[in-house]
């Protein structure tokens, strides 16, 4: 994989967490997409600093035969 775009839609902060919601893009060579779909990340803060707690990613790409 050569690039991703991530495109965040929703932030919402608390005092020690935050949670992070939007879409992505993954593209290999050439600039040719080959997956894209949903993410949800939560941060927290330690020591004054937000670093990633939690993650998830789902694929909007149907691997199913037609």
């Amino acid at each position: 994989m050569k690039r991703l775009k991530l495109n965040t839609f929703d932030l919402e902060q608390y005092i020690e967490v935050a949670i992070e919601a939007g879409t992505y893009k993954l593209y290999a060579e050439g600039d040719q997409e080959v997956d894209h779909g949903k993410y949800l990340v939560v941060w927290k803060k330690d020591d004054n600093r937000w670093k990633l707690h939690k993650d998830i990613w789902n694929s909007s790409i149907s691997n199913q035969p037609a």
